[in-house]
């Protein structure tokens, strides 16, 4: 909604009528008594209107109506109408310009766009920080792009562990990076309370702010954002953002901080839970090379051209296919007795193991399978064993 903030009837040059206006006009064009005679196109205003000395006059010239946006020094925003104005002797004598005040809808629209542009990053990090796979690496990208983002030089994540933090290498732009490490109670009551509340601790002048804690980690001056990480009622972590100079934080500021945030901690876990299950996979896939005879993998779907039946006992295939198949179907661990043919053309008694690999979500990633021998050497007779 709009509303009227003046009225101005503007005599350009004599010898129209003189200017005259309502109260409100005055604080637009900081009138004063004696400038009532005087051309509007003389008199200090407070828009930001370079176009204001052709309006005018165009307006009274042509006698079209005219209507423009513009911005004043003191943050408002106005909707200009302006028209001729005619004599009651039906004679053009200026123009009139009314000021319709819409600071609040621009306001409102100036809130919406920086939200939309927000989401439209969270959706972008998201996007970025998902394929990869290093955790260091997911935490130094995503702390640089919303330290970029929100436009401070300083954006590191505390780890917490036994209560204790201990920062880790994040972003740092033209300035040394955070680190540190230290008791988590020591960060101060009120931060602690924030985070406990499920909040975010700000801190917009810390030159005010009580000495150590949260403000010592930040270097004691300045302004900072912190909010933890959490899994259930477990604190993981804590992100902290930083600058030198006071700063008024904006809701959207704190509102994108802790949103970003939240989902740079979720893809860092994800890197970390999976380069531990890698490493597992590594350290049991070398465990089963030393004592399995066979070893190979499949993808998702379980096919991999199922060489390994070669090394089975023609009557012991089916069987072990069968069961093969039946794992990939199920998702589940499975296992079959077979024989396994030995390089000295005899048969030793073994078992095929087929295990699935899950990825975070608990989907198959792929599986491995081995055989393994079970038993001593054994004559080659077919049949049962």
């Amino acid at each position: 909604m709009t509303e009227p903030g003046g009225e101005v009837l503007a005599a350009v040059e004599p010898p129209l009528p003189p200017l005259q206006h309502n109260p409100r006009a005055a604080g637009i064009f900081s009138l004063i008594p004696r400038d009532v005679g005087r051309s509007l196109l003389d008199i200090t205003n407070r828009l930001d209107y370079p176009q204001l000395k052709e309006d005018v006059p165009a307006t009274f010239g042509n006698l079209q109506p005219l209507e423009r946006e513009v911005a004043a020094t003191d943050g408002n925003h106005y909707i200009v109408r302006m028209r001729p104005y005619r004599t009651g002797e039906d004679v053009i004598a200026g123009a009139v310009m009314t000021f319709f005040d819409i600071s609040r809808r621009r306001a409102a629209e100036d809130v919406a766009r920086a939200l939309a542009s927000d989401q439209e990053f969270l959706l972008q990090l998201g996007d970025i920080l998902r394929p990869q796979s290093d955790p260091m690496q997911v935490l130094a990208l995503g702390c640089r792009l919303l330290g970029e983002r929100l436009a401070v030089p300083q954006l590191a994540f505390a780890r917490i562990q036994s209560g204790r933090y201990a920062v880790l290498p994040g972003h740092a732009a033209g300035v040394p990076a955070l680190h540190g490490e230290g008791e988590v109670e020591a960060l101060g009551q009120q931060a602690l309370a924030c985070w406990r509340a499920g909040e975010t601790a700000v801190e917009v002048d810390l030159s005010r702010a009580s000495a150590g804690g949260l403000a010592e980690l930040a270097g004691g001056r300045g302004a900072l954002l912190a909010t933890a990480c959490r899994k259930g009622e477990q604190w993981l972590g804590f992100f902290l953002a930083c600058q030198a100079a006071a700063r008024e934080w904006s809701a959207t500021d704190i509102t994108l901080f802790s949103e970003a945030v939240a989902r740079i901690g979720v893809e860092f876990e994800r890197a970390r839970s999976q380069a531990a299950l890698c490493a597992s996979e590594t350290r049991l896939r070398d465990l089963l090379r030393g004592i399995a005879k066979v070893c190979w993998e499949a993808d998702a779907s379980g096919k991999d051209g199922e060489a390994w039946l070669a090394a089975i006992h023609p009557d012991d295939r089916a069987r072990a296919l069968a069961m093969w198949r039946e794992a990939v179907r199920t998702g589940g661990s499975r296992e079959a007795e077979v024989r396994l043919e030995d390089a000295g053309g005899g048969w030793s008694r073994a078992s095929v193991l087929a295990n699935p690999l899950l990825d975070e979500q608990g989907n198959v990633r792929k599986w491995t399978g081995c055989i393994i021998d079970i038993d001593e050497r054994m004559l080659a007779p077919s049949g049962s064993i």
